[in-house]
């Protein structure tokens, strides 16, 4: 059986006028292919769905009862064409989106805001994960975007860079540089006692800081470790320990901390949003034309490989 809507459609408004002039006139359409639509709609079902005579048309007793589950079809799909229209327009929809915990630190925020405003009755999923988990979660398709700071190699997903922010140095208030006005060299950390997130080989982030260290003449040594950044800036608080932070940690606000800029040009740490290369998706492609408006940049493709470097889920 292969039902048609127009045939369904044809029934109803004939069931409703009762005369195949006046139907065939709604429908737009001459009587001739009226009756044969209803003639196929008969033979489809089996059954006569209307008694002819002189005196006009009437519906059967089969087609009496038909006719409430052709309305409710037909009302289906009316709204399914609705619906298809809202997600076109991006008016409703779920978008799934992993991010790093600082990224509500920095300025993902502003595009979640800025979206949520042009399209208050989508539906953004959000969820905190660490770096490896979400590349997972995109690949297998549990969400629809990424933000993290260091992709690795994969030909079909794209970037995009939401920000790079500098690296700074987090001091206690106690500490002779904590009223420093300039930007200081990761020289005079030399010998001192650091907190910050896991060490590992692996990391994008100690990669960089050992690369910053390196000809200042040490490596970190990381006394307490946490993967999140305001355990860190804690730390700091406590006075464990120097911290190397993005400058989003500046919004967590410890009384005995001091933020000091870093005299390197190099010391900066990007944020990217990562998603599935794809068409046929418009809250995805509308969350990110709201993206490149907030942050000004553009999409490039990305390296996503198992061994690049990899960022703790904090930085």
């Amino acid at each position: 059986m292969s039902l048609e809507l127009r045939h369904l459609r044809s029934f109803a408004t004939l069931a409703q006028t009762l005369h195949f002039g006046r139907a065939a006139d709604l429908l737009h359409i001459s009587q001739p292919p009226l009756s044969e639509q209803i003639q196929r709609l008969e033979r489809e079902v089996g059954m006569a769905l209307f008694e002819r005579n002189r005196r006009g048309v009437t519906l059967t007793a089969a087609g009496e009862q038909l006719l409430p589950w052709v309305h409710e079809v037909l009302a289906a799909s009316d709204q399914l064409l609705v619906v298809a229209d809202q997600l076109r327009r991006a008016e409703r929809g779920v978008l799934h989106i992993g991010h790093i915990g600082s990224a509500m630190l920095a300025n993902f925020p502003d595009i979640i805001r800025e979206f949520s405003a042009a399209h208050p009755k989508a539906e953004l999923s959000l969820r905190q994960m660490e770096t490896d988990a979400q590349i997972q979660a995109l690949r297998t398709r549990h969400i629809d975007v990424a933000v993290c700071r260091s992709p690795g190699r994969h030909e079909d997903l794209a970037s995009l860079l939401i920000t790079e922010e500098p690296i700074l140095a987090a001091v206690n208030a106690s500490s002779p540089l904590a009223d420093s006005q300039v930007p200081v060299s990761l020289s005079i950390f030399k010998g001192l006692k650091f907190v910050g997130p896991p060490v590992s080989s692996e990391s994008m982030f100690w990669g960089l800081v050992r690369e910053l260290c390196a000809p200042h003449g040490y490596v970190p040594e990381v006394d307490y470790r946490s993967d999140n950044l305001f355990n860190i800036v804690g730390f700091v608080e406590a006075n464990l320990g120097v911290a190397l932070v993005p400058q989003c940690a500046t919004s967590i606000a410890f009384k005995d901390v001091r933020y000091l800029a870093v005299d390197d040009p190099n010391a900066k740490l990007p944020l990217h949003m990562l998603w599935r290369r794809q068409r046929g998706f418009p809250i995805l492609d509308e969350f990110l034309t709201i993206a490149r408006a907030v942050t000004g940049s553009t999409p490039h493709p990305i390296d996503l490989g198992s061994t690049s470097r990899r960022l703790p889920d904090t930085y």
